[in-house]
Formats: C-alpha cells, structure tokens, sequence
C-alpha cells in the first residue's frame, strides 16, 4: 500500500510515495532474513525436526533456499514465534520445483499431556473456551510440554491445576497426534486415579469443571457435546487397555 507524506520513524522526515516503498521493501526483507537465519538456527539445534524421509523432502542448502525464496516470493522460516509455539514455512523440493509448507513446532521440547483423570468411577472434563474455535468445549485436562518436566510428572502438574484434587496412581495409555497435517506434536496420554476434585476450581479459561460416568462420557460424544479429540482418544485407549486386562485376566482364569 502507498501511503503519501508517510513519517519515516528512522530519520524523523516526511517520504513520499518512492521512498516509503523502499522502506517497507527494505524492511520485508530485513524480517525475512531474520525468519531465515531462525530456521537455520533451529535446524541446527533441532535436527530431527528436518530429517528427509525420501518423501516430503525440505531444503537444507541453505545457498540453494536463499534462491528459491526469491523465486518464491513468500514469507519462509520461522514466521512466527510465541512462548508456545513455532509457526515454520519449510521450502520443499517437489517433482516440478519448489514450494512451501506450514507447519507448528512447539517451542519448548518435552512431553505434551492429556490426562483422563478419575475419580470414584467418574471422569473430570474442564469446560474451556476455545479461542481457535471461537466456542465452548468439554475437554479432558491437558497442557504444554514443561522444561525439565517428565511427561507422568507434568501429566499430575496439569491434574492438581486444573482440578485440585492430588493424584494417588498414574498410568501412561500411549501417544497421539493431534492434527499431522499442521503440527508433529506428539502427546502423552496418561489415565490417572484422584482425590475429590474441588468443583469450585478453575484455572485459565477453564469456566466449570464437572464429572461423568464413562456411559455419560460416551453419550456426550455421540450427541456431539464432546468433540475434543484428545478426549475421544484417551477414552478409546482407556477402553482398549481394560479390556485387554479384562481378556487377558479371562484367559489365565480359563488355563487354571
């Protein structure tokens, strides 16, 4: 956009129309060298976040990136950056040449949890509010991976937040993948045995904290009430873990 008498913060003065251009030219790609010289820097730190599987394979000459980010005439890098979270723009070498791919990297490497916590035969969902849905949600207690934090450690830390109950066992189900298509967050997702929670308790943009039978849980769902999906896949892991107990405690009972 031209913007006419446009006030040049770096010499005080009033441009014109060819001179703020250059500016912002100037400034593009200033903020674009800096995104580069991030992911350059973050590939180094992070190799394994850019291992080439023969498949989706990305640049990592960094002479040759240079070029096809001209060529591109995209914003690529690290684009992004929050205490969460990195929004990455990779170049990648397709058939007919090259093109971009957004992804997320957390910003901090850990364990990411979801916790199915129970108490008396009954799990806790947190009604939350979402801001990418822009909506309410029921959802099971979850949260960022913590430095220096083990995943069944962090895993009790968000239970005690976001309940204030304690924890009395804890079991790691497995992991899942949230949305592969955008971000490689894997998370940890543990079931655990807790106290009377404190139904008063609320934490962040949690409004409400309630508890369900495992029948109530599953109606939820089908009535589409409960469209998390950490929720659904922790209860499913739940699921398929005690009824291979149950299987496996009918086999031995069987042999006997």
């Amino acid at each position: 956009n031209v913007l006419p008498d446009a006030y040049n913060p770096q010499t005080g003065e009033i441009m014109g129309d060819i001179e703020w251009n250059e500016l912002v030219t100037d400034l593009k790609k200033t903020e674009q060298l800096k995104s580069i010289s991030l992911y350059f820097q973050l590939m180094n730190d992070r190799p394994e976040e850019f291992a080439n599987t023969g498949l989706i394979n990305i640049e990592k000459n960094i002479d040759k990136f240079m070029v096809a980010a001209q060529v591109l005439n995209k914003p690529v890098g690290v684009v992004y950056e929050s205490k969460y979270h990195l929004m990455v723009v990779d170049i990648c070498i397709g058939k007919n040449g090259y093109y971009t791919y957004e992804r997320i990297i957390p910003k901090i490497q850990g364990i990411a949890v979801a916790v199915l916590a129970e108490w008396s035969g009954r799990f806790f969902l947190l009604k939350q509010y979402r801001h990418a849905l822009r909506d309410w949600q029921y959802a099971i207690p979850r949260g960022f991976a913590k430095d220096g934090l083990s995943g069944k450690d962090n895993a009790v830390k968000n239970v005690i937040e976001k309940t204030g109950c304690t924890v009395s066992n804890i079991t790691y189900l497995g992991t899942t993948v949230a949305d592969s298509g955008l971000s490689g967050t894997k998370v940890a997702v543990y079931h655990a045995k807790c106290s009377e929670p404190d139904f008063k308790y609320g934490t962040g943009n949690a409004a409400q904290l309630v508890s369900v039978k495992p029948e109530e849980l599953k109606k939820m769902i089908h009535d589409g009430k409960v469209t998390d999906g950490f929720t659904m896949t922790a209860l499913m892991m739940y699921l398929a873990k005690k009824t291979k107990a149950i299987v496996f405690v009918f086999t031995i009972i069987i042999q006997l």
